[in-house]
């Protein structure tokens, strides 16, 4: 009995520490749900704020750029998440595959994701200036165009630039996962599909593409939840222009927070963000514990 004790106590004491963690997320959690119900402006002067009820969620709603908002943060996630997962397999099979120096090209795509978003978005913001940007100057003097692009500042660019950037930023994340998963898989599965007859995109289709569709799905769940609330690197290359060309749900409850100090509206977009988020949370959750 006293050796059952001891052992749930030791049990208790490993949970201790992410139990104290879950304490300290739920603190601030909690009082930004409270300050989306509330009329919470930080230059009011006043230390109470009454409650609204729904009344920020309305603000949110009927600002003039909401839908505007909507359809960039879908844009930006849809074709960033894509093109993750889409070049991530891509670069996956090519370092899977019988080519040379394959350690060395594994450790030339990990540059991108592990350079901080401030470096990224300083190199491209330098290399797109139209006036003296290495991109404009070697499509110059490939004549291929008159004049530098203002990649950035031109409202129908801006957004796919930014969308090719993240991509850039972060696809090395989920090629290393799909590579691994790749090599997990038994070279005696291709050996019998080429006895078979089965030609290279059979192999693929019926061998490769079954073996590391979970992980796949995974990482594709994990990456729409991830992109759908990026801010820092838009915020740093384009600040959300021009025109709110770029100006996704991040980065506008950053602005209604810290610009307009209206804490009690950027609170509510926290939360539909958060509820957005939390849904492809338990797609994952459901996930995980079927094929568990």
């Amino acid at each position: 009995m006293k050796r059952k004790m001891n052992d749930s106590t030791v049990g208790y004491l490993f949970i201790l520490p992410m139990v104290i963690v879950m304490i300290i997320i739920a603190i601030p959690l909690i009082q930004s749900v409270w300050m989306s119900f509330s009329d919470y402006y930080l230059l009011s002067g006043s230390r109470t704020h009454a409650f609204i009820g729904l009344e920020n969620f309305r603000s949110v709603i009927g600002q003039t750029h909401f839908w505007k908002m909507t359809r960039v943060t879908a844009y930006y996630t849809l074709y960033s998440v894509a093109g993750k997962m889409v070049l991530g397999l891509l670069v996956a099979l090519l370092l899977n595959s019988k080519i040379k120096g394959k350690g060395f090209v594994r450790s030339l795509i990990v540059i991108p994701w592990a350079m901080p978003g401030i470096v990224v978005a300083m190199l491209f913001t330098l290399a797109l200036d139209p006036a003296y940007g290495m991109l404009n100057y070697l499509l110059e003097k490939t004549h291929l165009i008159t004049q530098g692009i203002p990649f950035l500042s031109d409202v129908d660019l801006a957004l796919p630039v930014v969308v090719t950037i993240g991509i850039w930023k972060n696809f090395p994340f989920t090629a290393l996962m799909l590579l691994a998963s790749l090599q997990g898989i038994s070279p005696e599965l291709y050996e019998a599909g080429r006895i078979d007859g089965a030609n290279t995109w059979q192999q693929f289709r019926f061998i490769t593409w079954p073996m590391i569709l979970p992980v796949w799905l995974i990482m594709l769940i994990l990456q729409i939840v991830g992109t759908i609330k990026e801010f820092d690197l838009i915020y740093l290359v384009t600040r959300g222009g021009p025109d709110l060309a770029t100006n996704v749900i991040g980065l506008d409850i950053y602005r209604n927070a810290f610009k307009f100090f209206k804490l009690g509206v950027a609170s509510a977009e926290g939360m539909m963000l958060m509820v957005i988020c939390f849904v492809f949370a338990i797609v994952y959750y459901r996930y995980e514990l079927r094929n568990g």
